[in-house]
């Protein structure tokens, strides 16, 4: 995953916001929406072996105890993996991202 994924968007970011505005025109959102996708699940997971409590007097407890599972799953077949579906999550697939805002 890091090679596929997270590697080219490390490179990707470092040569700045005009960079990833030209790939997101070009090659769409899939590889961000990927990518935060994993963050997502990579967050979660952690979370089963940290603490819910630095006290150690309190309950052992872990974050994802709290957790309903089910409701962070999210079902991702083929059908839904197309681009309607993702301009849901990002409205402007095959168009350019708003510009930056210049205050001066």
């Amino acid at each position: 995953m890091g090679l596929e994924i997270e590697t080219p968007i490390s490179e990707l970011v470092a040569r700045g916001y005009d960079a990833v505005s030209r790939y997101l025109v070009r090659e769409g959102p899939w590889l961000f929406f990927i990518w935060f996708n994993l963050i997502f699940i990579k967050t979660h997971l952690k979370d089963k072996s940290v603490r819910l409590h630095q006290d150690r007097r309190k309950p052992d407890d872990r974050i994802s105890d709290h957790y309903t599972w089910e409701e962070l799953h999210f079902n991702v077949s083929e059908q839904n993996l197309n681009p309607t579906v993702l301009e849901v999550y990002w409205p402007y697939v095959g168009e350019p991202p708003l510009k930056r805002h210049d205050p001066s």
